[in-house]
């Protein structure tokens, strides 16, 4: 695509303006142009309100997201004069998977910053996604942009741990050895991990490739195994600050093999001189169930975001008609354990800025997807749209007065497919890890 950008330059009285113009495309995967080179370009130049992914991961092409037609350059007669890059992964939606894409800050050369090639470069990138088939957007701190596509934050409230004194944990390890991972013991992880995300809701998928990727941090994960060498679980730590172990992930092959574990917590605490253990795990994870029940004092924290974006990013629709078919699977598991069996009904979307409407049609528990207009409508603009598809609306009075109008079955349909969740997405899977927030 050829832009061109008004360059406005005084000399003097008068004011000159110059039209520069810039080719932005994508880059063709097995380009001429050799990876490491493009790369070492962008890493030289400054991020647009963020942190240059190209500069702060020289490995950003080994990223289990990393795709290079998805990395979007801006040139001026064969100089690389800017770029970005957008990683892919999946969101999970309780039994549904949504494609997204990931948008990180656009790097631009010096002498462009503040001229709108930055705005041009994630333009280009919306609408390369977009060809792509991707169903979700995430971005971290482009307010014009993320104003324009109708961005909603998934989490409300981000980093939430659980504090315990060392000494409240339990201190049974006599049975129990903790030793460093090995990569033959990434399946065993793999494992405890998916059992565990079976009812999450706003994760990121996890891939094989995440591990070599992250490895600089899950080389500290510890293997809990009994004196024979049977693995029962594992724990990822790091030396937080001042006085605190931080364990970011924690899982059991079994509930009785948790004792075993938080003594292998406890007794590392103390060999690393510190007082307490911050657990940054999902409010219903197993493991804090086992020490509430055990009468373990849990401290909780919740760190407040004055950004609206909070510590997470934000998300947009790229393809409603898409995302609405890719929920059928989480919303027909809703039905089915509901009341829904027998009943016949639907409910109409009207996104403002969309190709739709979309007629949602629930028939015995089966949920269907019609493009048109049908019965009980439901107007909506794309941050409310995106904000329902998460679970992020819980103000009862909004639900209330939105579907006032509507007649009971499609009012219970529309509480019932859109109801409130609490997402959380594990410390090493967040998108924001790469940009240095986390």
């Amino acid at each position: 695509m050829l832009i061109s950008i008004r360059d406005y330059t005084d000399h003097g009285i008068m004011l000159h303006m110059v039209w520069q113009e810039f080719f932005i495309r994508t880059e063709p995967v097995g380009g001429t142009e050799p990876w490491n080179r493009l790369r070492e370009q962008l890493a030289d130049f400054p991020a647009q309100g963020g942190r240059n992914i190209f500069a702060a991961w020289p490995r950003i092409d080994e990223h289990p997201g990393f795709r290079r037609e998805l990395v979007i350059t801006a040139r001026q007669e064969n100089r690389v004069v800017g770029g970005i890059a957008v990683l892919t992964g999946h969101l999970r939606l309780g039994e549904s998977r949504l494609k997204t894409a990931f948008f990180y800050t656009p790097a631009v050369h010096p002498e462009y910053v503040k001229k709108g090639l930055g705005a041009k470069l994630l333009e280009h990138a919306w609408q390369t996604a977009a060809q792509h088939g991707f169903r979700l957007a995430w971005s971290s701190g482009h307010s014009i942009f993320e104003k324009k596509y109708g961005f909603a934050p998934l989490h409300s409230a981000r980093n939430q741990c659980i504090t315990i004194e060392k000494s409240a944990l339990p201190a049974c390890c006599h049975k129990s050895i903790a030793r460093p991972i090995r990569l033959s013991d990434l399946s065993f992880v793999r494992m405890l991990h998916e059992r565990d995300e079976q009812e999450a809701w706003g994760s990121i998928l996890r891939t094989t490739g995440h591990f070599s990727f992250f490895w600089h941090t899950w080389k500290d994960c510890r293997i809990v195994s009994d004196l024979q060498g049977k693995m029962l679980g594992y724990y990822l730590c790091r030396i937080g600050p001042d006085s605190y172990l931080d364990i970011l992930e924690l899982s059991s092959l079994k509930e009785d093999y948790f004792s075993e574990l938080f003594g292998q917590i406890r007794r590392h605490a103390g060999d690393a001189g510190k007082s307490s253990v911050r657990f940054f795990l999902p409010p219903a994870h197993a493991g804090l169930v086992f020490l509430s029940q055990s009468g373990c004092p849990l401290n909780i924290t919740t760190e407040k975001s004055s950004s609206r974006r909070g510590f997470a990013g934000v998300f947009a629709l790229m393809n409603c008609a898409d995302a609405l078919e890719d929920m059928i699977p989480e919303w027909e598991r809703r039905l089915n354990t509901l009341d829904f069996l027998g009943k016949t009904t639907e409910c109409t979307l009207v996104v403002a800025r969309e190709s739709g409407p979309w007629t949602i049609r629930s028939a015995r528990g089966a949920v269907s997807i019609v493009p048109g207009m049908g019965a009980n409508r439901v107007i909506l603009d794309r941050d409310e749209m995106v904000s329902l598809l998460l679970g992020n609306i819980s103000d009862g009075e909004w639900m209330d007065h939105r579907t006032g109008h509507l007649d009971q079955d499609a009012k219970a349909l529309v509480k019932t497919l859109f109801s409130p969740r609490i997402p959380y997405i594990w410390h090493m899977d967040r998108p924001e890890l790469l940009t240095g927030r986390n």
